[in-house]
């Protein structure tokens, strides 16, 4: 069976849905714009869920004692699976000492983006590229305890006489005929008199596998957006 795939939910999401997912991860802790430690720290979770801090709001002379003070109570309080930092900001010293202050002080895993994870420390990764294939993706980081994001990316690449274009394209809807195993994708592949059109996604059925092979290599779980992945959340989910 795969890893288990969370879903990352904002709190109007968590509040308006009828049936939540399988598992959840809070996607709406942040900095507070109006004090020195976090706002909207979740009261009540489903079991075996993901706190999630992101740095919507920039960390600007935030109390790091005060974060961990009330992120150790939460943490005590829900038991959430793990901590993942989704710190999309440009490096900041400030922000590398808390991170260092909540590996420390938390009991259960904080998984930190790479820039900022200690080399024994658990890592949050991005979304693995489409063509390259996950082994090669995950080698650097051998050993660690690693926490994978993931996304519904789709790419086109165009092979003309003039040579080889590519772009990402927004989510492809409609099934692909044609699997790639090792990379674990979909692909169609669309011949004009001019141009040969490659379409690459990375679809629910492919996905279940790819989740396997992560889990094969070591990844702890992996996580995605509600919005982007609900409609598959059923097939995906051990």
């Amino acid at each position: 069976m795969p890893i288990t795939h969370y879903l990352a939910m904002t709190a109007a999401e968590f509040f308006g849905s009828t049936s939540l997912p399988a598992s959840v991860g809070w996607l709406s802790c942040h900095f507070s714009s109006a004090g020195w430690g976090l706002s909207n720290v979740p009261k009540s979770l489903p079991p075996h869920s993901l706190l999630i801090l992101d740095d919507s709001h920039p960390f600007q002379n935030h109390s790091a004692a005060l974060i961990l003070s009330q992120l150790s109570e939460t943490v005590e309080r829900l038991r959430p699976d793990a901590l993942l930092l989704d710190f999309q900001r440009p490096f900041q010293v400030d922000i590398a000492e808390l991170v260092q202050v909540l590996s420390a002080g938390l009991s259960c895993s904080v998984a930190a983006p790479i820039q900022y994870a200690a080399q024994d420390r658990p890592v949050f990764l991005p979304p693995a590229p489409l063509l390259q294939p996950l082994s090669d993706y995950l080698r650097p980081y051998g050993g660690r305890e690693i926490w994978l994001e993931l996304a519904n990316p789709a790419m086109e690449i165009s092979v003309t006489e003039g040579g080889c274009t590519s772009r990402m394209i927004p989510t492809v809807s409609t099934p692909l005929p044609h699997h790639d195993t090792a990379l674990h994708i979909d692909y169609a592949i669309h011949c004009a008199k001019e141009e040969i059109l490659f379409t690459l996604a990375r679809q629910k059925d492919t996905l279940a596998n790819y989740l396997t092979e992560a889990e094969a290599m070591g990844v702890a779980g992996a996580v995605g957006l509600f919005q982007e992945f609900q409609k598959n959340e059923t097939a995906l989910q051990t």
